[in-house]
């Protein structure tokens, strides 16, 4: 073997055991690595007191795509009150319905930096007398934990009525049908593109049973014999689940400085379905109604930094189908077929 070589191996063995008394240079400490940083969350962090009110603006266009009527209903509804019937929605498409006003507002600051958010909804309902309209007015109070969490949700009225519907709302109903899930963007990540996907799943059946369970306790003049009769129609509705599933988007921040989520929307179809007895033995009657063809809601909402909302928008648009069938001495079917398309904008005054 070359003497050069064998005489490298040595050397090389040596300074790797440490036998040279000369010590090898030190290399050079690499840089440490940084975790990339959490991108920062939108969180409330607005002070107690502080408030934003939006208004409401919504519009309806409703086509009436299809209506047939068979036995008895065809002698009720002839080809005459079927043009008069398509004219009536006709003129219905377009118009503008009486929107809402929606009042944020943060409540207590808790020791634990969460902090209570209380939205109060005011609209306008029929009066009792059937003349004019008056308001209604309902509250939504939540939680919103540091981590944008929202829990301790209840609903609360001044109306007795209303009150009573939301008091046997089950806990789980009640969280699903509420922002708490599909609006909420409180926790979310401010990355520009960032997605999120959420199923929700809301329990019609226990919704409708809660608040007909509710309505009924209240209606204290009701006599018996009626609320047994409003009890047994109800107690035979059966309504699906409902399936909504939301992407939300950050958009990023416009030149205001407000931060900017895109949201879409889509509804699995839906169908809810009673039955009951015609007063004086006159036969039977069955309802259903089915929300097909829904295509996927877009929303844009609009947060200040500090957490509070100043616009909403939504629009969706579906085909509603109804069937109304009778047996008996005047049995006969109606069955209607409508599209429909209706936007809502919640603005900051």
């Amino acid at each position: 073997m070359n003497k050069l070589i064998i005489g490298g191996l040595l050397t090389a063995a040596l300074l790797g055991s440490g036998a040279t008394a000369q010590t090898a240079p030190a290399s050079p400490t690499p840089p440490a690595v940084r975790a990339p940083a959490t991108p920062a969350p939108l969180l409330l962090t607005a002070p107690t007191g502080t408030s934003v009110t939006l208004q409401e603006n919504s519009t309806l266009e409703v086509e009436l795509e299809d209506i047939q009527a068979t036995g008895a209903a065809a002698d009720i509804l002839r080809p005459k009150d079927i043009r008069e019937l398509r004219s009536l929605f006709g003129e219905m498409s377009g118009m503008d319905i009486p929107g809402s006003q929606m009042l944020y507002r943060v409540g207590q600051v808790f020791p634990d930096g969460s902090r209570e958010l209380i939205i109060t909804a005011t609209t306008e309902v029929p009066s009792e007398d059937g003349e004019g309209s008056e308001d209604l007015t309902f509250s939504m109070i939540q939680t919103v934990e540091k981590s944008g969490k929202i829990t301790a949700l209840r609903l609360e009225s001044a109306d007795p009525v209303v009150q009573a519907m939301f008091s046997d709302l089950p806990e789980d109903v009640l969280s699903s049908m509420t922002p708490a899930n599909g609006l909420n963007v409180y926790g979310f990540p401010l990355v520009k593109g960032h997605s999120v996907t959420k199923t929700e799943t809301v329990d019609m059946q226990a919704l409708l049973g809660g608040m007909l369970g509710g309505l009924l306790s209240a209606a204290e003049d009701l006599p018996a014999d009626e609320q047994a009769a409003v009890a047994e129609v109800f107690s035979s509705m059966k309504l699906e689940p409902m399936v909504i599933t939301t992407t939300t988007t950050y958009q990023g921040v416009n030149r205001a400085g407000n931060h900017l989520f895109s949201q879409k929307t889509n509804t699995q179809p839906w169908s809810m379905k009673f039955s009951g007895e015609l007063p004086e033995g006159a036969g039977d009657f069955g309802f259903e109604i089915t929300l097909q063809d829904i295509s996927g809601s877009a929303g844009e909402l609009v947060y200040r930094p500090d957490g509070l909302p100043v616009q909403i928008n939504q629009a969706q648009e579906l085909r509603a189908m109804m069937t109304f069938n009778i047996t008996g001495e005047e049995a006969g079917s109606v069955s209607m077929a409508m599209r429909m398309k209706i936007a809502s904008k919640l603005q900051a005054e």
